[in-house]
């Protein structure tokens, strides 16, 4: 399936914008494309979003027909508990996490010798 996300909207969301896309004139705009798949990815205004604006936003994708996927960075047990109740209020199926993250930077453990 063939799908676009907040990175196909990246400038149009940017503050460089005289008016930024929000994310529900995203979902519109890739209806208006008829694709039928959303990834909400790197899209920082969705970590201040209520669940409120959350459930709204995710209303709105549903109305248009999208499917929404997430992803974000980091793999901290809170964050990625944050992002899983994100998934189940936009219904997304996937989810997926680099291991790095805005505020952590996971390492091996350095080896015994012996």
């Amino acid at each position: 399936m063939i799908g676009l996300g907040t990175y196909a909207f990246f400038w149009q969301h940017s503050d460089r914008m005289e008016r930024p896309l929000s994310l529900v004139d995203a979902f519109e705009a890739t209806r208006e494309l008829d694709v039928s798949l959303f990834q909400i990815c790197d899209y920082a205004p969705l970590e201040t979003m209520s669940d409120r604006e959350l459930r709204e936003a995710a209303a709105e994708a549903r109305g248009l027909g999208l499917r929404i996927e997430l992803g974000t960075k980091g793999i901290e047990p809170e964050r990625l508990s944050r992002f899983l109740a994100v998934a189940e209020i936009f219904d997304a199926k996937l989810l997926r996490s680099m291991v790095t993250g805005p505020d952590s930077s996971p390492t091996l453990p350095k080896p015994s010798h012996g």
